[in-house]
């Protein structure tokens, strides 16, 4: 035993789901539940890690002898963020009047190529 350090003032074990009340637990909980719905989310990236992260603090009140320490409880999740998606920008912009679309590279554009080409010829006349 180092100089002046007391013995271990903690015995036996605790569980999680003691803390707080169960407050802790709680909170693991609904992390858990983000991470459980974000890995079955195909939207996300299916492979990526997900994280839970429990952090306690612990601060001794002076004078207690170590007897009183205030604690402090965060649990935090880290999820995975949705796939990259690839896509075309379709734009025209002519005589005022602007055309702008975002398809997926597997879409063809919708946008009114015969009213482009009207508008682009009107110009040219206009010109």
């Amino acid at each position: 035993m180092l100089e002046g350090k007391s013995p271990t003032i903690m015995e036996g074990s605790f569980q999680l789901s003691e803390i707080k009340d169960g407050g802790l637990q709680e909170m693991v909980n609904i992390e858990m539940r983000k991470i459980m719905d974000n890995i079955g989310d195909i939207n996300m990236n299916e492979t990526g890690a997900r994280k839970l992260t429990i952090t306690g603090t612990f601060k001794p009140v002076k004078g207690t002898e170590g007897e009183i320490i205030h604690t402090s409880w965060n649990v935090k999740g880290a999820l995975q963020g949705p796939k990259e998606q690839h896509g075309t920008l379709y734009a025209y912009h002519v005589q005022g009047e602007t055309g702008l679309e975002l398809r997926s590279s597997t879409q063809e554009p919708k946008l009114d190529f015969e009213k482009f080409e009207k508008l682009r010829n009107k110009g040219a006349e206009n010109a």
